[in-house]
């Protein structure tokens, strides 16, 4: 997880005074290892970086080899090994074989048309420097999250909205119409978010800035088959092709220079995944769960059994009522948005204790 946040005026006249010190560090927890920025006329990017591919040679923004396009990203491409060996192919010249200088070559190439080519969860940001346009882009499931807001002549851009509130161009209102989602549907669907005046980008969507206009576009949405159109496969193709995508995704989400561990609990989906990845050394000494001291909330059994049997060793944080007091302000403020139920709250002070073991969680 990183933090990205910035800038862009629309007409490509010099930005006016915002405090871009106070608003990287607002995204500080997502990034604690380094920070970067890029400025010039008209143009502010910066990030908070986790370190988790190449961490010594990383650092973002990330540039391509004319100094021309720019990259911001906060997520992680899956096949960013594959896209590298592409593009050294084709000349592109690299300085790391970190997955954000992949993303800058694809935007070099492609600009827009990147995004198909790009398998991964991410909230980006590519700066054409010579045009000055700029793609404000979501990853296909909404799994990082990337706000926006128009302020006069400038689109402020950042991984938190507390980001925009920290630049001082922008003042934190209350979105009534988002709060009616939330007490209607349990959560704020995008492109809304709880604060007026502030949008969240689609998923897969984009946003292209460019000539002074914003323009919102789908660059991917979920492939729904005609009715009745489906393939004729028997039950046992069905189970073996399900178990290779499962397989093929679990295992792409190993790839880090950093250690990777699990989440694991008494239900299907965790064990499942659990099964699929057993045999990495990082995931067999790097399990985590939560026990309760309420026999009803509690599976912690059943947790020990599965990791018994797949010969992985469990690290169980216990939660207790008195905790939930405690935290759940902090997760308010990290989500930025009111809670439903709670069942996040003691997966966030999970984390916590995950995070003294490695920095990447299935």
């Amino acid at each position: 997880m990183c933090g990205i946040i910035g800038a862009i005026s629309l007409s490509g006249a010099p930005l006016p005074a915002l405090n871009r010190d106070a608003a990287l560090q607002a995204l500080y927890h997502r990034g604690p290892d380094e920070s970067g920025e890029f400025v010039a006329r008209g143009i502010f990017m910066a990030t908070r970086r986790l370190a988790i591919i190449d961490p010594a040679h990383g650092q973002q923004p990330v540039q391509n080899e004319t100094g021309r396009f720019h990259v911001a990203m906060n997520g992680e491409l899956y096949d960013y090994d594959l896209r590298l060996a592409e593009l050294q192919a084709a000349g592109h010249t690299f300085n790391s074989h970190c997955d954000t200088e992949v993303a800058v070559h694809l935007f070099e190439d492609r600009w827009a048309g990147a995004l198909d080519a790009i398998d991964g969860q991410f909230g980006l940001a590519a700066y054409d420097l010579q045009e000055h346009k700029l793609i404000l882009a979501r990853d296909r499931m909404g799994i990082c999250p990337l706000f926006y807001a128009q302020v006069g002549d400038v689109l402020l851009f950042a991984s938190e909205a507390k980001a925009l509130f920290a630049t001082g161009m922008i003042v934190p209102r209350l979105n009534r119409r988002a709060m009616d989602a939330i007490l209607g549907l349990g959560c704020v669907p995008a492109p809304w978010s709880m604060y007026e005046g502030v949008r969240a980008i689609s998923p897969g969507h984009y946003l292209e800035i460019d000539g002074g206009e914003i323009r919102e576009r789908t660059y991917w949405d979920i492939p729904y088959p005609t009715a009745g159109d489906y393939p004729d496969h028997s039950e046992a193709d069905c189970a073996d092709e399900l178990r290779d995508l499962l397989e093929h995704a679990a295992r792409r989400r190993l790839k880090a220079d950093v250690p990777v561990g699990m989440y694991l609990s008494g239900g299907i989906d965790s064990a499942t995944i659990a099964a699929l990845v057993a045999d990495s050394p990082d995931i067999q000494s790097r399990v985590f769960s939560i026990a309760f001291p309420e026999k009803g909330f509690d599976e912690s059994a059943k947790t020990k059994r599965i990791a018994s049997a797949l010969g992985l060793e469990a690290h169980f944080l216990t939660y207790e009522q008195s905790h939930l007091a405690s935290d759940i302000s902090k997760l308010i403020h990290t989500c930025e948005t009111p809670l439903v139920t709670t069942e996040s709250v003691p997966l966030m002070a999970l984390s916590g204790m995950a995070g003294e073991h490695g920095k990447v969680v299935l």
